[in-house]
Parts: C-alpha cells; sequence; structure tokens
C-alpha cells in the first residue's frame, strides 16, 4: 500500500501554478519562441503523457499486489512470495516510468531550447552594409598607374566600371577612375592602391541597408505570391471578360514585380560589391586642399569663382572675335546701300516738288499776264 499511495501522490500532485512538474519544462520552451516551442511543446506532451500511463499501470499492479496481500491469513505464507515479487516488480517498473519521465522532459527541454536559439538566430537578420570609398593619389606615371589599377580590381575579381583622362597637359594630367570589388576585397584593393603613390585624400562610408533590403524582399515575395494567384485564376476564368479583367491585374502586378527585383539587385549588387572612386594626380598636378570652411575659404572659393567667370568671358570674346569682323562688314554695307537709296528718294522727291512749284508759278504768271 505505501507503493501505491507513493505513486498516486507522485502522478497526481500538481504544482502551484496548476500544472505537472513534467508539463513546466515545455510549456516554459513554448513561452521562448512561437514555432519552435510549438513543436517542442507537443513532443513533450506525448512523452509525459507515455510515462503518465506507465505510472498508472505500476500503481493497479502495486494495488493487485496488496489485495493478493490481504486476501486469506491462511495462504499469507505460500504467497507472500508471488506478492512480494509482484509488488517488486510494480516499484521498478514505477521507477523505470519515472525515468523515463525525466528523459522525456529532458529530451523536450533540451529541443526547446534548440528551437528557441534558432527561432532567436532567424529572427535577427543578418546586417546588410553598402561601403563606398574616394581616393585621390599622386603618381609619377599615369599610364602606368592606370595599368595597375586596373590589375589591382582584377586580383580580388573586380573591375574597372567607368575611366576618364586628361593627359593633355602632360605631367600636370589627371585621370578618374571608378571600381566595383566585392566587399570582402576592398581593404585590399585600397591597401594597393595606395601603395602606387601619395595619398592626398581619402574617405571611407558606410550604409546600413538592412531595412531597405528587408522590406524589399517581403515586398517581392509578396507580388511573386500575387502573381501566381492571378495566373491561377486565369486558368480557371469562364468568360472572356474575366479573362481581360484578369490580365491586366497581371500586367500591372507582372511590372511592379520587374521594378522589385531591378530595385533588389541593386541592392544586392551594392552589398555584394563595394564602389571605389580614384582620381590619379600627375606630378604637376596642383595637390587637393583640405575643405575646412570658414569665412576665409568662402572668400577664396568665391575670388576663384570670380576668376574663373572671368576667363570664362575672355574665352567667348576670343571665340567671338573672328566672326566679328566678316559680321561688321557686312552690317556697314548694308547701312550705306540703305542711306544711299534713301538720299536718292530725298533727291527725286525734292526735285519734283521743285518742278511742281515752278509749274504753279508759270501758271500763275500767265493768269496775271491775260487779266
Amino acid at each position: 500500500m505505501t507503493a501505491h499511495q507513493h505513486s498516486r501522490t507522485a502522478t497526481a500532485a500538481p504544482a502551484a501554478d496548476g500544472r505537472r512538474p513534467e508539463q513546466r519544462p515545455w510549456a516554459a520552451a513554448h513561452e521562448g519562441t512561437p514555432t519552435a516551442g510549438r513543436a517542442a511543446g507537443r513532443a513533450a506532451g506525448r512523452a509525459t503523457g507515455r510515462a503518465t500511463l506507465a505510472l498508472a499501470v505500476a500503481g493497479v499492479l502495486a494495488l493487485a499486489g496488496c489485495a493478493a496481500s490481504s486476501t486469506s491469513g491462511a495462504g499469507a505464507a505460500d504467497s507472500a512470495g508471488p506478492a512480494s515479487g509482484r509488488v517488486a516488480q510494480a516499484g521498478a517498473a514505477a521507477a523505470d516510468a519515472a525515468q523515463a519521465a525525466g528523459g522525456a522532459q529532458a529530451e523536450a527541454g533540451s529541443q526547446a531550447e534548440a528551437g528557441s536559439q534558432a527561432a532567436g538566430s532567424q529572427a535577427v537578420p543578418d546586417r546588410k552594409i553598402a561601403r563606398t570609398s574616394v581616393l585621390t593619389i599622386g603618381v609619377d606615371n599615369l599610364t602606368s598607374a592606370g595599368q595597375a589599377v586596373r590589375a589591382a580590381a582584377a586580383a580580388v575579381g573586380g573591375e574597372v566600371t567607368d575611366e576618364q583622362w586628361d593627359l593633355r597637359a602632360g605631367e600636370a594630367g589627371q585621370g578618374s577612375l571608378t571600381l566595383s570589388v566585392p566587399a570582402a576585397g576592398l581593404d585590399a584593393t585600397m591597401k594597393r592602391l595606395e601603395a602606387l603613390g601619395r595619398v592626398q585624400a581619402r574617405e571611407a562610408s558606410a550604409t546600413d541597408v538592412t531595412g531597405t533590403y528587408v522590406d524589399t524582399q517581403g515586398r517581392l515575395a509578396t507580388m511573386r505570391a500575387s502573381v501566381a494567384r492571378v495566373r491561377d485564376l486565369m486558368e480557371r476564368a469562364k468568360t472572356v471578360r474575366e479573362v481581360i479583367d484578369l490580365e491586366k491585374a497581371l500586367a500591372t502586378r507582372e511590372a511592379e514585380l520587374e521594378a522589385l527585383e531591378r530595385r533588389m539587385a541593386a541592392l544586392t549588387g551594392s552589398v555584394e560589391n563595394a564602389t571605389i572612386t580614384l582620381t590619379l594626380l600627375g606630378p604637376q598636378a596642383p595637390a587637393v586642399e583640405p575643405d575646412d570652411g570658414g569665412f576665409t575659404h568662402g572668400l577664396r572659393r568665391g575670388f576663384d569663382a570670380l576668376l574663373a567667370s572671368a576667363v570664362v568671358l575672355v574665352t567667348v570674346a576670343g571665340i567671338a572675335l573672328p566672326w566679328l569682323l566678316p559680321l561688321g562688314l557686312i552690317a556697314w554695307l548694308a547701312t550705306w546701300v540703305v542711306r544711299r537709296r534713301r538720299t536718292r528718294t530725298h533727291a527725286q522727291a525734292t526735285a519734283a516738288q521743285t518742278e511742281d512749284a515752278q509749274t504753279e508759278d508759270a501758271r500763275a504768271e500767265e493768269s496775271a499776264a491775260a487779266r
């Protein structure tokens, strides 16, 4: 009877929160993560059910053993051996069930912990960083430096995407190159470029695009699912009107899907590849001055702008001067012709007026003489 009571007490004793002790580990794991907690909770629940069933069977066997031992006093000596054996077997079964329940609880707890860690690692996405660098270097030979830049980009699997050279000034010339290299090889490429000559300016920036990346990724998945649903509806359309409406909806969604795919490709490219804007200056090229700001810097920039405007005006005058001489000659000839015609017309008009006046005077004299 003592073993039976002990088995019932171990089976039915609830905890302070209303749950059995073997139910609390998977409940704690269930509160940690939604998906992994539910899976671990179901596994722990099944293991706990098996352990409870084993404990119940052990209790029934122990009860049967006690009843058999107390049935008859005459056969107590003959049945003591089998009854005690059954009691011992029941106790061993209860111990095995308790051990199995403990193992199931430990396994469920480990599964819940592993699920929690997995869910936690999935909930925090990897950071997406877009890196760019700007570098200005003075070199002794622009041609050889340009070849070295291309070799440095190719060494890490990158490429030169844009080149602009001004070699007319000789040693005072300069070149501007844009490199696209893998983000993992950015530092190595920068070291090789800095070894080409004298570093005059360097800038580096890193932009966190994780939010934009995750948002675009989610919108892309949603739009793909929407396109799939519209296509499925088109297969089940029964009227021409439904087909036309669904085709319009599909065209709109496919256009949005292509735009999202282009944006996602650009984001992926900016994360996987870093951009380097490199300026190479010849030996006689003016050095890059730091932008210190302030009133003095503003005054100097204003004076430089004034000189640049004067240079532009002089340049425009020099370009227009060859055209001014023939244009001036043509304008003078046109003015002379117009004035000559005006003078001739004025003389003819004056002569006609004089002749008319003389005619009127002659008529007046004839009239006076006739009287």
